[in-house]
């Protein structure tokens, strides 16, 4: 292994990590902290301080490099994260800057007096800020050339200083109405539609060739109706909102390839948004598509409530995970002192336990003595994932079934295709049967194909689907699904109406298709109108809404999964509330189900699981979360036709069951 290679081996490894990104210089300005707060600050940068975090099991620590005051204004700020990056990587922590993405001229036009240009305007000039009261922090505009000069200055003294990880903050754009409108957007607007739009397809777009007077939608008072509504039409603003994401992933990876450049194994991270139940295209300018194959890790800072809500709706964090393994990225999250939430980095997550807190100084309780809040129930979990990374890092997904889900398809519509998505996995979950969530079709080795919702599918798209049937596959199309294409355009026959709609499938080829009706909600659940509003306009499918649809047999029945090894790798009887998730080590000498246990932890549950019986096995065992001195216990199985079954009744939140298979069967 040569040593970029092993430098970066932990990219894959076990990842628990706290930050305090905040320079002091942005603590003073915003008024953060208590009276004490210099001498916090240097406390958070002393060995001793990065010895308390690796007694904790802490291996990543994310600090402050550029918040947007300038290099200059910030080089003693630098000059200490220099200083804390030398005693991580003494103790074996790594370290990740953050990289600002806002500009606060107050200072930086001392250092750069066009600066008061960079930022992005509204149509009117008026300036784009980060929000709230924080209105001396501008956003810088992606198109304008000065961002990427700037960047590769800071990116680049960044890499150079040793770092191991760079993210890039609020990888995201503001909703409407709230999107750049410069000189320099405007051009780069007209050349997207120039570069992505055939001339064919520009005059049937848009009713004319020459787009050299395009201007971006103007989101006023008469438009507003409009903007805020479910279902996007207008072609013009359809392009925009690809425009946007276009804008914002091709920089992103611009700015990858720079720092890779300039060093092969620097991890590369930003924050996108993770599934939360809303537009994301539409709302922040964000394709995960485009954006998650550029970097390793990504954040979901969900907005939503976590675990299961009051009417019965269970909100985590596996959707995120699920679509970012696609790509092999891992999920960034504050799982703090929550068991449950670094338990479900274990399971989900490929062995990335999330942020576990922030000192003092960033208004956290991680400090240099005394425990973090559950730091007693969270110790055995971080040392089981140290102790045992081969259970947890580089597994792979068993799943035979697969959510499609197309970023642009979703993006002119923030009901129907979110609602179905949600409620299709949320069956899925609740039952137990392992699924990937895929944002492209250029990989389907899966035995069936869920198509929840997406009521626009380019041609390509439903000829590739109707291979995949029939060469095989099952392919369920749930609710309105290729009534249009991308643009919106209604198909003049129905590209799967051969099929009727009902819940026995048609055969096609070698394989399936069946047409269901759209998933319904249950009583317990909002009315559509109730929608949660975020971003004072959008309504969105909100955690209250991640609950069991009430004619969710109808996919259950579809599926027909009745034996272990068709399109499930187990079948499990557990409570809904128990998420169950079956994975594969590395090199296929085990086989590890994960349970997580949502509901009441304070009462004992049986689980159990029928799976195919491998010829022969070395063992199968618990492993539960216990500190020092914890001893996996055997699990009595029985075999019958062909199929292991096995009984684990748990009274933790979390366990494990490993499966080594024999070295010779």
């Amino acid at each position: 292994m040569n040593s970029n290679e092993q430098s970066s081996k932990w990219k894959q490894g076990p990842v628990v990590l706290v930050g305090n990104w905040e320079p002091l210089v942005f603590r003073r300005r915003v008024n953060l902290g208590p009276t004490n707060r210099a001498e916090l600050y240097d406390d958070e940068h002393t060995q001793a301080y990065v010895q308390r975090l690796k007694d904790l099991g802490v291996n990543l620590y994310i600090t402050h490099y550029f918040k947007g005051f300038g290099l200059q204004t910030e080089a003693w700020d630098i000059a200490k994260a220099r200083e804390l990056l030398r005693h991580c990587h003494e103790a074996g922590i790594h370290v990740g800057a953050y990289i600002g993405d806002t500009i606060i001229l107050e200072t930086m036009l001392n250092e750069e007096p066009q600066a008061g240009t960079w930022h992005q305007v509204m149509p009117d000039g008026s300036p784009i800020y980060y929000g709230g009261t924080q209105t001396f922090r501008f956003r810088w505009c992606l198109s304008n050339p000065a961002y990427m000069a700037y960047m590769t200055r800071v990116l680049t003294q960044a890499v150079s200083d040793g770092f191991d990880l760079i993210h890039l903050d609020n990888w995201v754009d503001k909703p409407e109405p709230m999107s750049c409108h410069c000189p320099w957007c405007q051009d780069a607007f007209r050349a997207f539609l120039t570069e992505h739009l055939t001339e064919e397809q520009r005059r049937e777009r848009l009713g004319f060739v020459d787009v050299r007077h395009v201007l971006p939608p103007v989101f006023t008072t008469p438009l507003y109706i409009e903007w805020a509504k479910d279902t996007i039409t207008n072609p013009l603003l359809q392009e925009w909102i690809r425009f946007r994401c276009h804008l914002r992933s091709t920089t992103y990876q611009r700015l990858s390839e720079l720092c890779r450049s300039l060093r092969s194994d620097i991890a590369m991270e930003c924050n996108p948004t993770g599934i939360w139940g809303e537009n994301s295209a539409y709302l922040r300018g964000v394709n995960h598509d485009q954006i998650l194959p550029h970097g390793d890790f990504f954040w979901d800072e969900s907005p939503n409530p976590y675990g299961v809500l009051d009417n019965g709706a269970i909100c985590t964090h596996i959707r995120g995970m699920k679509m970012g393994e696609q790509y092999n990225d891992r999920t960034f999250y504050y799982s703090g002192g929550d068991v449950m939430k670094i338990a479900e980095g274990l399971a989900f997550n490929n062995g990335c336990a999330g942020m576990l807190g922030c000192p003092p100084g960033c208004l956290g309780d991680l400090a240099t003595e005394g425990k973090i809040a559950s730091e007693d129930a969270i110790r055995p979990y971080v040392a089981l994932l140290h102790d045992r990374p081969e259970l947890f890092c580089r597994t792979r997904s068993l799943a035979r079934v697969a959510v499609y889900r197309n970023p642009l398809a979703m993006a002119t519509h923030s009901l129907t295709p979110q609602l179905q998505a949600i409620l299709a996995e949320e069956t899925l979950l609740e039952h137990h049967i392992p699924f990937d969530i895929r944002l492209n079709l250029d990989n389907l080795d899966y035995g069936a194909i869920l198509v929840p919702g997406l009521e626009c599918l380019s041609s390509a798209e439903i000829e590739r689907l109707r291979n995949f049937a029939e060469q095989g596959g099952r392919l369920i199309l749930i609710g309105s699904v290729a009534d249009m294409d991308l643009w919106r355009r209604r198909w003049p026959t129905h590209p799967f109406g051969d099929i009727k709609m009902s819940t026995k499938p048609v055969n096609v080829g070698k394989g399936w298709i069946a047409r269901l009706p759209e998933l319904q909600l249950p009583a317990k659940a909002p009315a559509i109108g109730q929608r949660a509003i975020w971003d004072e306009h959008y309504p969105v499918v909100d955690a209250r809404f991640w609950i069991l649809p009430r004619n969710a047999r109808s996919l259950l029945d579809a599926l027909a999964i009745r034996k272990p090894g068709g399109l499930s790798p187990m079948i499990v009887k557990a409570a809904r509330t128990t998420m169950v998730e079956m994975r594969a080590s590395k090199d296929d000498s085990a086989v590890m189900i994960h349970m997580l246990r949502f509901g009441d932890t304070n009462r004992k549950e049986t689980v159990t699981v029928r799976m195919p019986a491998p010829r022969a096995f070395d063992s199968l065992k618990l492993v539960v979360p216990g500190g020092p001195g914890a001893k996996d216990k055997a699990i009595p199985c029985r075999r019958e036709k062909g199929t292991l079954t096995f009984d684990v009744v748990l009274g933790v939140p979390y366990a494990v069951a490993v499966l080594v298979k024999a070295t010779k069967e």
